[in-house]
């Protein structure tokens, strides 16, 4: 692969972000993983995503906040990798990850959820709450917590995504979300395969949408 991959996104501060989140739509390869793979998904670096390494639809925003939050950073902006614990009624406990981004004194927070991402103008604040349709489909109240922000330095593009947002490995991601990693493994495996292809299948399409 080149080594010059990330593009230059011009115009105003929120076009080039638009522009990235855009990019990234497309160059992001969502895929099905199996649980057994998910341990590993903390060591791929932003170039061996954007080769096409399998993202994970419980791990793209990660993934995703990682791909754009890199390009931001070598177009200029300062950016930092946030990350969120989130808990509900419905399950497991869980992180989520986003990014502050800012440029010419605007600030932004770029939500990078796997089948969309949102561009908000302004930080958002560390502890909020909102109503959501979970993995599989479960509608809870989610209430989410800061718990890391870390800056995305220049040139990060082989940098693990862990790395990138301050994780030092798959007990430290277990112990931030305050989640049993054997829990969370069985409340999404005694889903049915039927339901997780359907959930890929709706992110496949939205994806292709956008290509």
């Amino acid at each position: 692969m080149p080594e010059n991959i990330l593009p230059a996104f011009h115009g105003s501060s929120e076009q080039a972000l638009k522009r990235a989140i855009a990019w990234a739509e497309k160059s992001i390869n969502f895929s099905a993983i199996r649980l057994s793979e998910m341990p590993k998904l903390g060591s791929r670096t932003v170039r061996q995503i954007l080769s096409g390494a399998k993202v994970s639809g419980f791990f793209g925003c990660l993934d995703k906040a990682a791909v754009i939050g890199t390009a931001l950073k070598e177009n200029g902006f300062e950016v930092s990798l946030v990350t969120e614990r989130m808990k509900s009624g419905k399950g497991p406990n869980g992180l989520h990850f986003s990014l502050k981004a800012e440029k010419d004194g605007e600030k932004f927070t770029v939500d990078s959820l796997p089948h969309e991402t949102r561009l908000i103008k302004g930080w958002r604040e560390k502890d909020y709450s909102f109503e959501a349709r979970l993995p599989m489909g479960i509608k809870a109240k989610v209430e989410s917590r800061q718990v890391l922000e870390k800056p995305i330095p220049a040139k990060a593009i082989d940098t693990g995504v862990f790395r990138l947002a301050g994780i030092r490995g798959n007990a430290h991601f277990a112990w931030l979300s305050r989640t049993n990693p054997l829990k969370f493994a069985k409340f999404f495996a005694k889903k049915s395969r039927k339901s997780r292809e359907s959930t890929m299948a709706k992110w496949r399409k939205r994806s292709s949408m956008r290509k």
